[in-house]
């Protein structure tokens, strides 16, 4: 039994990175695989990392106790739940692609001539026309509420930081300039805030805690 445990983690193992990792990285290069077949990783791994916890239960029941302790398959496990994280981040990747004309519309932006503050700039509705369309698709296809949850809290992350990175390359900035971002900051942060709950219901309010959390993500925001 010892034995077969240990045939079933080197196997594991390959099944991990020469099969699931391979097929969400090296295959498809930095683009990523689509949104379908990375989900489709996300899912299979998932069920790898629950396999790998079940399977080392029940060989632990049954083996003589001298060797029991000598059981585990906590590194495949893990390595599992690396492979589901980094799917998570893929997806995000896809999110941010599409986006990157609005950025490279914003850092075009004469924000040290401006001579008034109107209305959200135009690559806001743009920006959060492509964050919403994309997160709608991807968050139809998480049929886990954690996996959900950790893709909208790793885009949120990453679109606060590449505005802040944004604002830097769009120096210089005017008082004006300033007070425009302000307001389009104010519009990018209810759209985020909106993303957890896209896909429900008109009207639905996103949990407390991840309105918390976001509310104090992106407050370095101007």
């Amino acid at each position: 039994m010892l034995e077969l445990s240990k045939t079933f983690a080197k196997y594991l193992d390959q099944y991990g990175q020469q099969v699931l990792f391979y097929f969400l990285s090296d295959r498809h290069g930095a683009q990523g695989p689509p949104v379908e077949e990375a989900i489709l990783i996300l899912n299979t791994a998932d069920y790898c990392y629950l396999t790998c916890n079940q399977l080392e239960e029940k060989i632990k029941a049954r083996i003589d106790e001298e060797f029991r302790a000598k059981v585990d398959l906590q590194s495949q496990a893990d390595a599992f739940m690396g492979i589901a994280s980094a799917a998570v981040r893929i997806l995000v990747r896809q999110v941010d692609v599409d986006c990157e004309p609005s950025w490279r519309e914003m850092r075009n932006t004469p924000w040290s001539k401006l001579e008034s503050v109107g209305d959200q700039s135009t690559y806001v509705a743009e920006l959060l026309r492509h964050v919403k369309g994309k997160s709608a698709e991807i968050l139809k296809l998480l049929y886990k509420q954690q996996y959900a949850r950790a893709f909208c809290d790793n885009l949120v992350d990453l679109m606060a930081n590449t505005y802040i990175t944004n604002i830097m390359q769009s120096k210089p900035i005017s008082e004006v300039g300033a007070e425009q971002m302000l307001l389009d900051s104010y519009v990018l942060k209810k759209g985020f805030t909106e993303i957890a709950t896209i896909n429900d219901e008109p009207g639905t309010q996103p949990s407390a805690r991840y309105g918390i959390y976001h509310n104090g993500l992106i407050v370095c925001l101007p």
